[in-house]
Formats: structure tokens, sequence, C-alpha cells
């Protein structure tokens, strides 16, 4: 099941209130942004603020469906029988570096390897039941950053389809090591019923 234009819905992080969500969309190299007014949201009633964030995930209802092309497309969310591969991608406008100031021009991508719950958990705090963690382990390698949370992490079928597998919760250092995702096969059903109660 995927996120369909007549539930308009999208599945993002949420820090604080949300009036409107940003979606932002690539023409070549200019950026246009188009504002979705939000009707209604829901916070996963386990969200946890912490050390580590638990439970990070809202569905949010938009109060008019979003108009499908070429950059805007639905995404399928994963089945825990999916043979997905390890090599994912990230993508967002938020900071290059960690001491910048100002988010990114341009829609920023990169390809990151999804790592073992073992080697995760030896790297920093996170929880496997709720996460999952990306990283090439450099010094200075391709991450997310701040301005990137809330943003997907797309993993790839054998036939190329893409998946919404994770969705940017944490990092500890913009500059390399890993990234934590919230583990969006761990939320399926319950996004699921959001979508059929809204």
């Amino acid at each position: 099941m995927g996120i369909e234009p007549q539930n308009a819905q999208l599945i993002i992080r949420l820090k604080k209130k949300v009036k409107t969500i940003r979606v932002d969309v690539i023409i070549r190299t200019k950026r246009k942004i188009k504002r979705f007014r939000v009707k209604d949201w829901v916070i996963h009633k386990g969200y946890k603020y912490g050390t580590i964030l638990v439970n990070d995930i809202a569905v949010l209802t938009l109060k008019k469906p979003v108009q499908y092309n070429a950059c805007v497309k639905p995404i399928r969310l994963p089945r825990k029988d999916d043979h997905i591969t390890r090599v994912c991608t990230i993508s967002g406008w938020g900071f290059t570096k960690a001491n910048d100031t100002r988010l990114s021009d341009s829609l920023r991508y990169s390809n990151m390897v999804i790592r073992s719950p073992e080697t995760c958990e030896m790297l920093g705090p996170m929880d496997r039941r709720y996460h999952l963690c990306t990283g090439d382990f450099h010094e200075g390698g391709p991450n997310i950053c701040k301005g990137d949370s809330g943003g997907p992490l797309v993993c790839y079928l054998p036939n190329k389809k893409e998946v919404l597998l994770g969705i940017s919760s944490f990092i500890y250092d913009c500059n390399g090591n890993f990234a934590v995702f919230t583990n969006v096969i761990t939320y399926v059903k319950w996004i699921e019923k959001q979508m059929m109660e809204s």
C-alpha cells in the first residue's frame, strides 16, 4: 500500500506545531515551493523525545490533494516480506556542513548503505525495534544534516520499484559516521489505521 492522492497524506517527522508543510520540487536547477495546508495530524502516541527519538512518526492529512507530476509521485510502503536492497538513497534540503547557517539551494541526495542493527548499536544509542541506520563510516562522508529531518530513506525492490523504508530521525554528526531513521516497516499497520480513520 502506498500513500495515495485521494488520501492526501504525508508521513513526516514532527517536532512542533505544524501550520503548513513545505513540499519542495526541483525543475532543472530552480527550486519551486508549493505550500499545502494541513487539515489534521496524528502524532504517534508513544512518541518520546530524549537521548534518542522513539516512535518518531506522524501522519498528516492535507486540506487539498497533492497533484502528481514527473517530480512529485507516491511511494510504496514496505512489507515485511519485501527483498529490499541494502543501498538506499537519502535526500534533503538541509545543511551540507554542521556549521552552515542556511539550507542548501538545491536538493541534495546520496546513496547510503543500511547497516546491521548490531553495527548501529555499537556506534551510538538507538533501538532496533524502532530504528535503522545508514552510513559509510568515513569522516566527512555523505550524511543527513540539520534541515533534513523527516526526509525519506528510499530503498529499492529487485524490480527497481522504490520503497519508503525510513524517515530521517536523528544524527550525531553531520560530517560522517551514521544517520538514524525511523524504521517504517515497524509502523505500516499504524500508518494504514490512521489513513483509514482520517
